[in-house]
């Protein structure tokens, strides 16, 4: 029998969102995700010294690095197919959403009618994704995963388990979201008060990996392939290919899309190579950009105007 899900309390920018909760599951695997201490890649970078446990870098593994550092590339790309009801098969089976033929629904999840799914998306156990998303191509919804209502996420996004997604936040393509890592959408929530005309609007840009059980307080942007490690708190805007860990969350170096960490200094000028992917990035007052691709089979990124 289909089951309805009330709206209920969420995670705030301080103790609590003013959004929606998903319902409680079990977890399927954690995987891509490093141990607490040190940084790790699909490459298996060795750990980096002095970073705290709880700060460890979470890996991109089976993360396909991005290309491109356009705003919103590839978002809502879904966006205006005409929502229908779904369609569930008998329990213990995938189905195919009859609003949204492409993608696979496990019969436990809930898609509300109208809420649009990209092709080869999945959607497993226990989620929830409400009527007003839209959600890309190719993307992977965890076991118990919320997707509000004012929610939009690009393609071939990983979205891992028990993960809530509130409204105002966007995800642009190619994003990984680690295992009960936290967004939010109001700064100074109160049980007593509504404030859902105060929602801050956060941005994660194509190709940042956020680890495990780091959390995102409302109103910042996360840049381009930044890498945010486990446990953080972010507080700021993130540049980027930053490298982001501890509480609250401050930089602590420069990762390239492949997930290598770059041999740049936080400051000043330089230049460095990727040495898996051959890509030459360039770090000019304080911002580090790509230079030039290397030969490696990634997406081709969008390189600087010359």
């Amino acid at each position: 029998m289909r089951r309805e899900h009330s709206p209920g309390a969420g995670h705030g920018a301080i103790a609590a969102s003013d959004g929606q909760t998903a319902n409680a599951g079990d977890a399927p695997s954690n995987a891509g995700i490093a141990p607490a201490a040190g940084i790790a890649s699909a490459a298996g970078l060795a750990p980096a010294a002095g970073i705290a446990s709880a700060a460890g870098i979470a890996s991109a593994a089976g993360l396909a690095p991005a290309a491109g550092t356009g705003p919103a590339a590839g978002i809502a790309s879904t966006a205006g197919k005409a929502p229908a009801a779904a369609t569930r098969t008998q329990p213990g089976s995938a189905a195919h959403d009859g609003a949204n033929p492409g993608a696979i629904v496990e019969p436990s999840a809930v898609v509300d009618p109208g809420a649009v799914l990209g092709a080869g998306t999945r959607v497993w156990h226990f989620s929830h994704v409400c009527a007003g998303a839209r959600v890309g191509a190719a993307c992977s919804l965890g076991q118990n995963v919320f997707i509000g209502n004012e929610v939009r996420i690009g393609d071939r996004v990983k979205i891992q388990n028990n993960v809530s997604v509130y409204d105002a936040v966007t995800i642009e393509d190619e994003v990984f979201c680690g295992p009960s890592m936290v967004f939010t959408n109001v700064h100074n929530p109160r049980a007593a008060l509504v404030r859902k005309d105060q929602y801050r609007h956060t941005l994660v840009r194509r190709g940042a990996t956020i680890g495990a059980n780091a959390t995102i307080v409302c109103g910042v942007t996360l840049g381009c392939h930044a890498f945010i490690g486990a446990g953080a708190v972010v507080l700021r805007d993130v540049p980027d290919f930053a490298l982001m860990a501890g509480v609250p969350a401050r930089q602590i170096g420069w990762i390239s899309r492949f997930g290598e960490r770059l041999a740049l200094p936080l400051a000043g000028e330089a230049e460095a190579t990727c040495p898996h992917t051959g890509d030459l990035y360039a770090l000019r007052g304080g911002v580090c950009t790509l230079l030039r691709a290397g030969e490696a089979d990634l997406p081709s990124p969008a390189l600087p105007p010359q």
